[in-house]
């Protein structure tokens, strides 16, 4: 969050000069924006609903900005709707300490101290749910978490939890985990007490756990380029 746009534009070219933020990504890794006032999907006062994402409601983006936390996200409408400029970049593994690292020593304002201050001032963001609309979880946290030991006063850092419809890597992985631990047993039975129908429906539950392993770092890499 910055408090003009020419602050925040100068972030942002210079992650584009190293190659961060790429104009033609599209979704996914390297994909950047800037929202304030001048932005197309703002609207005064308003704060972003399942059904009618407001500022976050680009048509050259995915929706993906609109799944913060509720009170994450509410705090930086806040902050628009009071002229600030809000800096927003979707990185991998790869590129994240380093676009850490170049706002971390920006301008950047610390949304933690402004939001305080608002709230001293009156101010009081949607309860968590309060604007979710029908297809929605109502959960405060909807597909992003904050990652506390990556952040600091003048950034938020945030990675993709389990995609969102049907089970996600957790529990792809879990039940992989748990077809092959049985699977060996079977197994292992199988071969002390010579039944092969039991030693071969071991072998079988095991390739099931792998694949359902292999599934879940599937979704999970998938998360990551998100």
């Amino acid at each position: 969050m910055f408090d003009n746009r020419a602050e925040a534009e100068q972030v942002q070219n210079e992650l584009r000069s190293l190659g961060i933020v790429k104009d033609d990504a599209g979704t996914g890794a390297g994909r950047g924006g800037l929202y304030d006032k001048s932005h197309p999907s703002y609207r005064a006062g308003a704060y972003s609903s399942a059904s009618d994402r407001g500022m976050w409601a680009d048509a050259g983006w995915d929706d993906d900005d609109y799944r913060l936390p509720d009170e994450d996200r509410h705090a930086y409408e806040e902050g628009v709707h009071r002229g600030h400029t809000l800096l927003t970049v979707t990185v991998d593994d790869q590129t994240a300490a380093r676009a850490r690292e170049v706002i971390g020593r920006s301008n950047a304002s610390d949304i933690d101290t402004k939001s305080s201050s608002w709230k001293s001032e009156g101010w009081r963001s949607p309860a968590a749910g309060a604007v979710a609309s029908a297809g929605t979880t109502g959960t405060a946290d909807r597909y992003y978490r904050r990652d506390t030991s990556d952040s600091s006063e003048r950034y938020r850092s945030y990675s993709r939890n389990d995609i969102g419809n049907g089970p996600g890597e957790t529990s792809y992985k879990a039940s992989g985990y748990a077809n092959e631990a049985a699977g060996n047993v079977k197994q292992a039975v199988g071969n002390v007490t010579g039944n092969e129908s039991l030693r071969q429906a071991g072998e079988a539950q095991e390739r099931k756990g792998e694949g359902q392993r292999a599934e879940g770092e599937r979704r999970g890499d998938q998360g990551n380029e998100l």
